[in-house]
């Protein structure tokens, strides 16, 4: 599962990168009918699902649904978008790896009702879910989110969306041997 960073501060055009870096993972990954599924939710103020999984999906399917994602907007919403994401998760067969690629493009939003990541990671962790978190720029909080991870998962740092072809290999390598 893929959740995109579509906050206001996110712009289209790196808005964009992202999408063309999911693409490239679900290429890299072998993402087609029959064999492995993705699910894509993008996310700013609140989560919104773009596709679910699918086992009869094509590749061509996949390129299509994500080149069509569009940005939410509003602030960045970590919390939001890890516990709308639990339910997929919480459907899932148990013996299925289960992993989970955020991308952030920034801190999340200091308001009065937001949860911390650690927070909201927690139902995820408790599914067994592997969190990977993709960190663009310097604002992000990367403790708060390593803090989320609790021995699952990774963060990978990037300093900005055109530089996220550097971490396809490593961020790829680290889903597979989990």
């Amino acid at each position: 599962m893929f959740l995109l960073d579509s906050s206001s501060d996110v712009t289209l055009e790196n808005f964009e990168k992202q999408k063309g870096f999911v693409k490239s993972l679900l290429r890299w990954f072998g993402v087609s009918r029959g064999k492995a599924t993705a699910s894509l939710t993008s996310y700013g103020n609140r989560p919104r699902n773009v596709f679910d999984f699918d086992i009869n999906r094509l590749p061509s399917d996949y390129d299509r649904l994500v080149d069509r994602t569009t940005q939410v907007g509003g602030n960045r919403r970590i919390d939001r978008a890890l516990e709308d994401v639990r339910r997929y998760f919480a459907k899932s067969p148990p013996n299925k790896p289960r992993v989970l690629v955020l991308f952030a493009g920034g801190r999340q939003v200091n308001e009065t009702e937001a949860k911390s990541p650690e927070k909201a990671g927690k139902a995820l962790r408790e599914l067994r879910v592997h969190i990977y978190f993709v960190t663009v720029g310097s604002t992000v909080k990367r403790t708060e989110l390593r803090q989320a991870l609790e021995r699952t998962g990774k963060v990978f740092e990037v300093s900005s969306f055109e530089n996220l072809w550097r971490i396809h290999i490593p961020l790829s390598k680290s889903i597979i041997q989990g």
